[in-house]
């Protein structure tokens, strides 16, 4: 089997979007490790999956906002 050669990509992303991403790789490589992924549902699974990873990362940031303000800082 023979693979298609892609066309090379560059994408720069910035530290928190490497984050996010990161996430939502991991997010999505349980689903697909529990069966919930199929050719059909791939391109929504991968939304929700990045939907689902800036969700958590908000939450992280407002927790640390509240935190810091609580406490004048670090």
């Amino acid at each position: 089997m023979q693979l298609a050669m892609l066309e090379p990509s560059y994408i720069n992303l910035q530290p928190t979007e490497i984050g996010v991403l990161d996430s939502a790789s991991a997010i999505f490589a349980a689903k697909v490790a529990s069966g919930k992924v199929d050719a059909e549902n791939e391109a929504q699974v991968i939304e929700e999956s990045v939907a689902q990873a800036i969700k958590l990362a908000k939450l992280v940031e407002d927790a640390v906002k509240t935190k810091g303000e609580i406490r004048g800082g670090f």
